[in-house]
């Protein structure tokens, strides 16, 4: 099994290109997309020859997902969201080798693969399917987590991969089996220990080769997880509508139409590592309201309507007021989608980290993953859900960042595109193939 990274920026006809290689493509093949809004693009633009589109709801008809693997078990190809893929990716990898039948998998954009880190006990929040596992995890103990291990009740396999041998007869044990038998799950930590939480391995071995689409995907967290598992990759670029071997540093068209607010009186402070998530949880009131007065101090006497701003989710409310509508708050981590095209007057207010426990977990097994390189990533998606999609555009897009870190890694960035974006300059030769 191969990991195909086809690294393109936006505008550079990634979905065409993936269109193209799907009408070409011998045996059948899954692709999925980010929203349901696409799949019938897709669909139309293939003929819907020997191809079914199932979107999120059509999904779980029946049990696990019976429509979608019912296809599968078909040999059918299916255009699908990454919402069913993740939620059923186990029962579909099981399917495919079941029916032993050859199929591809395209990714319009980076899936899924780190799922969550719990910190024991847990104290964050759960998705609302989770309710039995949160009542468990925000209960046990580290304590209880050892004995486990050492009666021979939870074992790391030679991956690290935490493995359920059998059955606690007491404590909280025999709750927590789902957790690793849906995912991959490591124990990490030693005074603070934590679950962390991956796509199984296994699935992707399941198929020929997994082809995903998306901008920076060296610096991505897909990358750090094929190296934890060891996964080949081999990097490719678009040219002419094709997907070209290699890896090529590209910029996005429309760089010369941003306008990055620098004004000292709205630039002033947000050092280090303000404005990251944990210096919003401890926030005061009055932090809130400067950040406010911030926003609004670039938001006044613009239009309205072409605001878009964002912060950590939760903390909407606590920034809104006079100029700065909550209704323009779209979230920061945001991805593939053209709703929000319309949109020129930007303020990115987060200051982006990953979970540090994912981070030094990684690191420990050497593997490398760029936290600025990162948070770059996540930025330049974010701006580029607004007008700077569109390639005909004209109009100029005013930009603020507000933490100093952010807004000198975006402003280099910037500062390079614009110096090289035409040249198509190669980078990473070790990472060709």
């Amino acid at each position: 099994m191969l990991f195909k990274f086809v690294d393109a920026p936006t505008g550079a006809g990634k979905t065409t290109a993936l269109i193209k290689v799907l009408s070409e493509t011998k045996g059948p093949f899954i692709t999925c997309v980010p929203y349901n809004e696409e799949l019938k693009r897709y669909g139309e633009e293939l003929g819907f020859k020997n191809v079914e589109v199932c979107s999120t709801l059509e999904a779980d008809t029946g049990n696990k997902g019976g429509l979608l693997l019912g296809y599968l078990k078909a040999g059918k190809s299916v255009i699908t969201t990454h919402a069913n893929f993740n939620t059923h990716c186990n029962e579909i990898a099981a399917t495919l080798r079941e029916s032993g039948l050859g199929y591809n998998l395209f990714f319009d954009e980076e899936p899924e693969t780190f799922k969550a880190c719990y910190t024991i006990p847990y104290k964050g929040t759960f998705k609302s399917t989770e309710s039995r596992l949160q009542a468990i995890l925000q209960i046990i103990t580290p304590i209880e987590i050892d004995r486990l291990v050492n009666e021979g009740y939870l074992k790391a396999n030679k991956q690290g991969v935490i493995e359920y041998v059998k059955d606690c007869p007491y404590g909280n044990g025999k709750a927590l089996k789902s957790l690793f038998e849906n995912n991959d799950t490591y124990l990490y930590g030693d005074n603070q220990k934590c679950f962390i939480t991956f796509t199984k391995g296994t699935v992707w071995e399941a198929f020929t080769s997994v082809t995903v689409l998306s901008y920076r995907l060296p610096f991505s967290v897909l990358a750090a997880y094929c190296g934890l598992y060891n996964f080949p990759v081999k990097y490719y670029h678009i040219e002419a509508g094709s997907f070209v071997e290699g890896l090529k540093e590209l910029y996005p068209a429309g760089v010369e139409r941003i306008a990055l607010e620098n004004s000292e009186r709205l630039i002033a402070g947000y050092e280090g590592t303000a404005l990251s998530k944990s210096w919003y949880k401890k926030a005061t009131g009055e932090d809130f309201k400067a950040l406010y007065s911030c926003l609004r101090g670039f938001f006044r006497y613009t239009d309205k309507n072409k605001h878009m701003w964002t912060c950590f989710k939760g903390f909407e409310g606590k920034l809104k007021g006079k100029d700065v509508s909550e209704k323009a708050c779209v979230a920061c981590n945001l991805k593939a989608t053209n709703d929000f095209i319309d949109k020129l007057n930007l303020a990115y207010t987060c200051n982006m980290y990953p979970n540090p426990m994912v981070y030094n977990f990684f690191k420990e097994r050497g593997i490398a993953f760029n936290v600025d390189q990162w948070a770059l990533s996540v930025l330049i998606q974010w701006l580029y859900r607004s007008n700077l999609r569109d390639t005909t555009g004209e109009d100029i897009v005013h930009i603020y960042i507000l933490a100093a870190r952010m807004r000198v890694l975006f402003q280099d960035w910037l500062e390079s595109a614009l110096r090289f974006g035409k040249s198509n300059i190669e980078i990473f030769p070790n990472l060709k193939s």
